[in-house]
């Protein structure tokens, strides 16, 4: 364990017996992690930082990830205890947290429904298959270490159909990627014409512009950043340039 000093803008707090790891191998298949010197848990196990300081930061925390496209250069936020506290002109709303099923280290969400631009899709959960960690198929995981939002094949499949209703866009079929993808050129603007969603959690709605909704494939190629995954996550380019 090691102390690490923390500066909140007036003066230094001091934590004493903080323990820290060094990895020594990374087997992410996310490449976007392979970018970072390093990572800092926030959940809710033990070796977590927010645990670990949990007392002096009343167990609060809060951030804003920087866009993926950062052409400003803008920095992410992460904040504790009395300064995590939100600002500003924008309604602030709040939705429970769910039982992550005794794990201990999730953060679960009860998502209600999801809209494509102003429709409902009036998602059939009773379908979903329910996981042996939530078991609920209404429950989501809100993740940072995740890149993409995955939902249940069938709720998926339902949102992915949606979202291919309202473009009017040339596809493009990636090899060996089941990814909803389409071409858009490289000039202008990529997400001119792609839909807004909304993710209606249990009493909040969080509204999503197209830049977080679809992420660049490649240079020209566009693609859905949702997909069918074993276990629901609100991942992390949904929440890019949004305070949480």
């Amino acid at each position: 364990s090691e102390k690490r000093l923390f500066d909140n803008g007036a003066n230094t707090v001091k934590h004493e017996g903080i323990v820290f790891g060094c990895v020594h191998r990374e087997d992410n298949p996310d490449f976007a992690l392979h970018k970072v010197p390093g990572l800092v848990g926030l959940g809710r196990g033990p070796l977590s930082l927010v645990k670990q300081i949990g007392s002096s930061i009343d167990d609060k925390f809060s951030y804003c990830l920087p866009p993926y496209r950062n052409e400003n250069n803008s920095v992410g936020q992460l904040k504790f205890g009395d300064d995590a506290d939100f600002s500003g002109t924008e309604e602030v709303q709040e939705t429970p947290m769910a039982s992550d099923g005794g794990e201990g280290s999730f953060y679960v969400l009860i998502l209600k429904n999801i809209s494509v631009r102003n429709s409902r899709l009036n998602i059939q959960f009773a379908g979903a298959q329910t996981t042996a960690l939530l078991g609920d198929a209404r429950s989501i995981i809100i993740d940072l270490g995740t890149s993409l939002t995955f939902l249940a094949k069938d709720v998926d499949g339902q949102v992915a159909n949606a979202v291919a209703n309202v473009i009017n866009r040339e596809r493009f079929y990636p090899p060996e990627q089941d990814l909803l993808c389409y071409l858009v050129g490289n000039n202008g603007d990529p997400y001119e014409g792609l839909p807004e969603m909304t993710f209606h959690f249990a009493s909040a709605d969080w509204k999503l512009p197209p830049s977080n909704i679809f992420g660049m494939f490649r240079s020209g190629i566009i693609c859905l950043a949702i997909k069918d995954g074993e276990m629901p996550i609100f991942g992390n380019i949904a929440q890019q340039n949004m305070h949480a």
